[in-house]
């Protein structure tokens, strides 16, 4: 009984400046010793790139959402680069051949195939990321180094090359192409100037304008548009570049032209601003 009366009576002989001492340190000991009720963690990290995969996005969800950069595909290897470019096509059903390609899309748990893809279907940011993942491509080696493009045919190899695989991303095909060599960023190398004609295999044609800067005897894919088309008006021939424009002569169809002959003469202006090739008046 005195050790019971004892306790009861302990709190009564504490001092008032312990008691406060107590008061104050006990609920800072609470957190450190891990009491009390937590809190759940936030979850706020990246999804992988399983995760992107298995809901739907792909490992490069991004080439449907924003224009990438020559900087965004810098340190990818080729077969990175194809995975990458395919992926814009494996989004809209696109009926893979390649048994390359066959076999990797048909483990991603998101792909569809749709026998009644269209490239249509494709949006116009992501018809510019096919091509700039083309280009490169076209001028990177296995081990990630680029092809040498400063002899002639050096030259017509990249850039045919860059407009055979970037037409096939289409379905189609190059039916022609042309270049000239200038210097449009004035830094006294010869960039490169191209204009593909794309057939579908119909009647009609559509034009494709793309440049390629020479970086150290190596053309490098920068910009490129759509140019266009049978029925309207092609682009004929180069005239020059100044300032970071480019100045072209056109074939126009007019009045009853036949699909064959147009009969027009115009004129057309792009100017290179960044990696973006626009039309100028």
């Amino acid at each position: 009984h005195k050790w019971i009366m004892s306790y009861i009576q302990f709190p009564q002989r504490i001092s008032p400046t312990i008691l406060l001492i107590l008061l104050i340190t006990i609920p800072l000991l609470v957190p450190i010793l891990g009491c009390g009720k937590k809190e759940p963690a936030s979850n706020t990290s990246t999804p992988s790139a399983m995760e992107r995969m298995a809901t739907g996005e792909g490992i490069h969800p991004e080439t449907s959402s924003r224009l990438i950069t020559k900087a965004d595909l810098k340190s990818m290897t080729p077969f990175q680069l194809k995975i990458m470019k395919n992926e814009i096509f494996a989004r809209h059903g696109f009926v893979f051949k390649s048994p390359e390609m066959v076999e990797y899309f048909s483990k991603q748990p998101w792909y569809k195939p749709d026998s009644n893809y269209s490239e249509s279907s494709l949006s116009k940011t992501e018809r510019e990321n096919v091509a700039l993942i083309s280009s490169l491509e076209g001028s990177v080696m296995e081990d990630g180094s680029s092809k040498n493009a400063g002899t002639s045919e050096d030259r017509k190899a990249v850039l045919k090359t860059w407009g055979t695989r970037y037409a096939q991303s289409l379905g189609m095909e190059v039916a022609q192409y042309e270049y000239d060599l200038c210097d449009f960023d004035s830094d006294g190398d010869n960039d490169a100037v191209c204009n593909y004609t794309i057939s579908g295999g119909g009647s009609g044609v559509s034009g494709y304008l793309a440049v390629f800067e020479n970086q150290g005897e190596v053309l490098t894919y920068l910009a490129g548009t759509e140019a266009g088309n049978t029925g309207d008006w092609l682009i004929s021939k180069f005239s020059k570049a100044d300032n970071r424009r480019l100045f072209f002569q056109t074939t126009v169809w007019v009045n009853d032209d036949a699909m064959c002959c147009p009969s027009g003469k115009g004129a057309v202006a792009y100017a290179i601003r960044g990696s973006k090739l626009e039309q100028v008046r």
